[in-house]
């Protein structure tokens, strides 16, 4: 019996829900945000990404961080399932913590950047130096922990460790150049060691880094 479908598309926060159900071997349908507007909407009317639906429909579920745990607690691997989420108290709170930091205050800063980057919005140098200094301010939380730890919240690869590296992904192709990634060895050590895990590797196949950023739209470089 299938354990429900997964809702999603290639926006960031969706690529380790995705992953996690071939790591898990789930029994669980992958669908397309945009291409199945009428599941999506009718039942997600914020049509945010992912989110989750139950075999019968009734069990809905949206909110990245609910989703991912969620799918981990539907497989029968518990090997995996401690891995991922941690077995003590402490060590389940503080994956909870890395992955709350990551979604609410590591990409915080995305839609201001990439927007202004890409051309999308009018460029404001004031907006973009904010964004870009308290994006330093987070990562250096990241980068303190991993000077003498091989992880983030636990003593092996956990789930804020998978989800927190497709989040810098997104700095990585942007706006984390070269001169950025010299200045944090402890976070692109843990980066390139995380990316190469079975669990996200296939999703890396064709990653490459930004070389220089340009803080400017596309017009005025």
């Amino acid at each position: 019996m299938s354990q429900g479908t997964l809702i999603s598309n290639n926006r960031i926060r969706c690529w380790v829900p995705r992953a996690l159900v071939e790591y898990l071997n789930l029994d669980v349908k992958v669908l397309v945000a945009e291409e199945n507007q009428d599941i999506w909407a009718s039942n997600f009317p914020l049509k945010k990404v992912p989110c989750f639906l139950g075999p019968g429909g009734e069990f809905k579920l949206s909110e990245v961080i609910a989703v991912m745990v969620y799918l981990i607690n539907l497989s029968s691997n518990q090997e995996k399932k401690d891995a991922l989420l941690g077995t003590t108290p402490e060590e389940q709170a503080k994956v909870l913590m890395f992955l709350s930091l990551g979604n609410a205050e590591l990409a915080a800063g995305f839609p201001t950047i990439l927007a202004q980057v890409r051309g999308e919005k009018p460029f404001s140098k004031v907006e973009m130096e904010a964004a870009l200094r308290y994006q330093d301010k987070i990562a250096a939380i990241y980068e303190q922990r991993l000077k003498d730890h091989t992880y983030l919240a636990t003593d092996q690869l956990s789930l804020a460790d998978l989800f927190n590296a497709s989040l810098f992904t997104r700095g990585f192709e942007h706006y984390f150049d070269a001169e950025w990634r010299a200045a944090h060895p402890s976070i692109m050590k843990w980066f390139n060691h995380v990316t190469a895990s079975p669990a996200i590797a296939a999703l890396y196949h064709d990653f490459k880094p930004c070389e220089k950023f340009a803080a400017e739209p596309p017009s005025q470089r």
